[in-house]
């Protein structure tokens, strides 16, 4: 499918390669709903500060 150039995102719909559609302002939308952020901005982290707590958190689950 991803080598016949423009895409009909509704074929990968079908063959359960996604789960939906959405435009980007729906996606931004439920993500800022799903973080609790302001409706006005989604709340989000660096992916250095997610690397960091990922680290913390897999030395603290080592230790158990």
């Amino acid at each position: 499918m991803l080598n016949e150039g423009i895409f009909d995102m509704q074929k990968y719909v079908d063959g359960g390669w996604v789960t939906g559609l959405k435009y980007e302002d729906e996606v931004m939308d439920d993500l800022k709903k799903r973080t609790g952020g302001k409706a006005d901005k989604l709340r989000s982290v660096s992916l250095c500060v997610l690397h960091v707590i990922l680290q913390i958190r897999n030395m603290c689950m080592s230790k158990k």
